[in-house]
């Protein structure tokens, strides 16, 4: 298809390049192919110039560069705009398959005590451990994200959407809640969980952002360690 495109443009523009990957010695490597039409200084005859430049150094730095700009640094996890991305891609899947979405905003209840006791080493090597942890309690199809500070984020798809959170919540609250050994101090933080979900609670992803995070306080004024649903009300009380 790649190759197609090539030739067309060379036969309507006259110029065209192909950015493909090669097998060579030194392994698989990028090169970009650029053609265009001229004719033979010799011969005056129609001809083809080729150019083929390696061009892997500057594919690695390109993507490098596109990773950190959707990731966290310090989890790898994916970041604020990589979920806005994801969501609105799987807006028109969701809707034609009858599926329905669920965004669960999670906040670390005492991880500023981490912070001022043991320092922000510590508090960093905790996020890294619950990141592993969000992981390893969702579904691969689902995306975990840190947004930022003790703030993560899962969305989740699925076709009894209230069911699959409800499964998700019991892994979720024992998983994050088991003890993590810190420079000698065990440390136990657990989640506050509000859950927004698509489309009962807002059709674009700010509105359902939005939603999650006034859930999420209501979690946390229930007394911290559990999980809360969206409702009207909520916004009602912030109005």
């Amino acid at each position: 298809a790649a190759y197609a495109t090539l030739t067309a443009s060379l036969r309507d523009a006259g110029i065209g390049t192909l950015t493909v990957l090669v097998r060579t010695p030194q392994g698989e490597r990028w090169h970009e192919l650029s053609a265009r039409r001229c004719r033979d200084a010799v011969t005056g005859q129609d001809a083809v110039l080729v150019s083929e430049a390696d061009i892997s150094a500057i594919k690695r730095t390109e993507e490098r560069a596109n990773f950190l700009a959707m990731h966290d640094p310090l989890t790898g996890l994916p970041n604020r705009s990589h979920v806005m991305q994801r969501f609105e891609r799987a807006v028109a899947t969701i809707q034609s398959a009858g599926d329905e979405a669920a965004l669960l905003f999670i906040d670390l209840d005492h991880f500023k005590d981490v912070n001022d006791t043991l320092g922000h080493i510590a508090g960093d090597t905790l996020l890294v451990q619950i990141a592993a942890r969000l992981q390893a309690a969702t579904r691969n199809t689902d995306v975990v994200a840190r947004l930022g500070g003790d703030e993560f984020l899962i969305l989740m798809v699925s076709k009894n959407i209230r069911s699959e959170v409800d499964n998700v919540r019991q892994r979720l609250m024992r998983t994050v809640a088991e003890p993590v050994m810190i420079s000698g101090h065990e440390v136990r933080v657990t989640p506050s969980v509000g859950v927004a979900l698509y489309p009962r609670d807002g059709r674009d992803i700010e509105t359902l952002l939005r939603n999650a995070d006034l859930a999420m306080y209501t979690a946390k004024d229930r007394g911290r360690n559990d999980l809360a649903y969206y409702d009207v009300g909520m916004s009602e009380a912030v109005r």
